[in-house]
């Protein structure tokens, strides 16, 4: 169950409907994908999605039939390597993107997940938007390792040679 956040900062993906079957995400201007949310410390973190929501996207969280995942939450490092908790919210009736108010002094960017996933930086961390997007596929597998090539050929290498032990 999601309380508190981890970090000073968190990163929230919420899916809107782009028309055609595409979910969009906005996003804050920058390389990572979804909307910047300073947190208040101390203070639950989901009144805190529900209010920037509100305030970034217009309209509420729960009576749009949003909700915050309660099983994800990823801790991720921004530019300057500064933490991050990343958040994924979910619906099953996306709102529109045309809903979002226009507000000149915090612009956002929309794309898809896959277009952002693309565009990110060629990081390890690259795996917590890889978790996100598997949560939206409704895959929720959080044991994904990482691993270097040459690490992944020693443990083939090593399992070949126990297989062919009598």
């Amino acid at each position: 169950m999601l309380v508190n956040c981890k970090t000073d900062r968190a990163l929230i993906l919420v899916p809107l409907d782009g028309g055609n079957g595409l979910w969009m995400f906005p996003s804050d201007p920058g390389p990572w994908a979804g909307l910047h949310l300073q947190v208040q410390p101390l203070m639950p973190i989901l009144p805190q999605i529900a209010d920037m929501i509100r305030s970034r996207l217009g309209f509420a969280l729960e009576p749009a039939g949003y909700q915050v995942c309660p099983d994800f939450e990823d801790i991720v490092m921004l530019e300057s390597k500064i933490p991050a908790t990343l958040y994924v919210v979910q619906s099953e009736n996306l709102k529109p993107t045309g809903i979002i108010p226009a507000d000149p002094s915090r612009p956002l960017r929309l794309a898809t997940l896959p277009e952002w996933l693309g565009r990110l930086p060629q990081e390890r961390q690259r795996l917590s938007w890889l978790r996100a997007w598997q949560i939206y596929q409704g895959i929720l597998v959080q044991n994904i390792k990482a691993v270097e090539a040459v690490e992944a050929l020693e443990a083939l290498k090593a399992l070949a040679q126990r297989e062919q032990q009598p």
